[in-house]
């Protein structure tokens, strides 16, 4: 991701409600509509925030996701009453198979979902919509966000300097590697201790949490940003009602049953595809423009 989101114009309170509200969506239902339309429009904003290798990430989470909810999971839960095939005497159905499927469906949506909300709301943005109600979470959010890529581009630095040294090679055997990689990673740990011990004497010394402690803002909460949050708000309200009542409603065992589709739940749902599809319209529009 090399330029800001265009979604970052906006108020951090419209990033974070659309993007609660897409997790709600999601992760409240199992039915297989909501969950393609959600994983569609996941990949789309996500391609447009983080180019093609946005989906090879996604496809290769989903490859290991998989390997257990598709291949496993069916040999633990027998519950069902479409038979494939007997293991030592006990059926894999297909009831387990489908429910493992739209599971591993569920968490690749989510992960997706994160990466879109990891894109709009950076650290600042973060610590801003939950500091002043948890200070401490919204700390400790942030510092891991900004942990990650630090500690990756530290291994990549340690993995640099050990092929500088001519230590690493293609020649090198399994074992080897693998003693070597150990060797990378204590070094790793001991560097992001030290890191850490100066970063925790650092705040001591500034005085963290000795008294309470105020906070500085740039951001401002204009009418647009109120005008985005209610339409937010109904664009998502009727489709979440529908979710709660049980109008889409999946059961998978016994028996698989998908509930009608009326036209008031097909127009809740097209609301809903409406609301995935905001950040990536904004940014058409912001790339258009510009």
């Amino acid at each position: 991701m090399t330029k800001r989101p265009a979604m970052t114009a906006y108020h951090p309170l419209v990033s974070g409600l659309h993007f609660a509200l897409m997790l709600l969506i999601t992760m409240l239902t199992l039915h297989p509509l909501l969950l393609l339309s959600s994983l569609l429009f996941a990949s789309v904003n996500g391609c447009l925030y983080y180019g093609r290798g946005f989906i090879k990430r996604g496809i290769y989470l989903g490859l290991s996701v998989g390997a257990y909810a598709v291949c496993i999971y069916p040999l633990f839960n027998h519950n069902g009453t479409t038979p494939l095939f007997y293991l030592n005497h006990m059926a894999v159905t297909s009831e387990a198979v489908t429910y493992g499927i739209t599971m591993t469906i569920l968490l690749i949506t989510v992960f997706f979902w994160c990466e879109v909300g990891r894109a709009i709301l950076d650290s600042e943005r973060l610590l801003y919509l939950v500091g002043r109600i948890f200070p401490s979470l919204a700390l400790m959010l942030s510092m891991s966000f900004r942990f990650l890529p630090l500690l990756r581009q530290r291994f990549l630095s340690i993995q640099a300097a050990q092929r500088g040294m001519g230590r690493r090679s293609e020649s090198l055997s399994f074992f080897m590697r693998c003693s070597l990689l150990v060797k990378e990673i204590s070094t790793l740990l001991s560097q992001t201790l030290e890191i850490s011990a100066a970063s925790s004497i650092s705040m001591e010394n500034r005085g963290y949490g000795v008294t309470k402690r105020t906070t500085y803002s740039r951001f401002t909460f204009r009418k647009s940003d109120g005008i985005l949050c209610l339409i937010f708000l109904a664009l998502s309200l009727p489709i979440l009602f529908l979710i709660i009542t049980g109008g889409f409603q999946v059961n998978f065992f016994p028996d698989r049953t998908l509930p009608s589709l009326t036209p008031v739940k097909i127009t809740a749902w097209l609301l809903s595809c409406l609301l995935a599809l905001f950040p990536a319209l904004t940014e058409g529009i912001h790339r258009k423009r510009n």
